[in-house]
């Protein structure tokens, strides 16, 4: 068995809340969200229309977490909620001008930390490193990884 500190789980966990952390911290600083609150409106910008169920199954969240933010996001006009015609209990979520504004001023940050990443890493490493995690969220995803009940 190798030490905590030198297993890939624990490097991972590391990697991601530091991430995390710078992420929120210039999000707060440029735009007034958090990482998670740009994500969503991030994902949202790329569906428009899309319902909160949707969402959260893309964010691998739960729909009330969803929900909640939904709200903060809309009470502060970034995001809007339309009832659907199809499904009155659905909403059609989209981003205000406003939201569109505050996602443009954080597109060049994010900008600059993948490039930043790129630059530690090299362009080749870096893209099969987002490969390589892209099939762990895939293994994740799939229960794979989950411990037998």
């Amino acid at each position: 068995m190798t030490k905590a500190e030198d297993s890939l789980t624990f490097v991972l966990q590391l990697a991601a809340h530091r991430l995390r952390t710078v992420s929120d911290r210039r999000s707060l600083e440029i735009a007034g969200i958090t990482a998670a609150q740009a994500g969503v409106m991030f994902a949202i910008e790329s569906d428009p229309g899309r319902n909160q169920r949707s969402l959260a199954t893309v964010l691998g969240q739960q729909e009330s977490a969803i929900t909640t933010m939904i709200r903060r996001l809309e009470k502060a006009g970034l995001v809007q909620r339309e009832a659907r015609a199809d499904d009155r209990r659905a909403f059609s979520l989209s981003l205000t001008r406003r939201g569109q504004a505050t996602l443009d001023r954080l597109r060049g940050e994010l900008d600059d930390l993948n490039s930043a990443l790129q630059a530690a890493l090299g362009k080749d490493h870096a893209d099969q490193l987002a490969a390589d995690l892209a099939k762990i969220v895939e293994l994740v995803d799939s229960h794979a990884l989950a411990s037998p009940s």
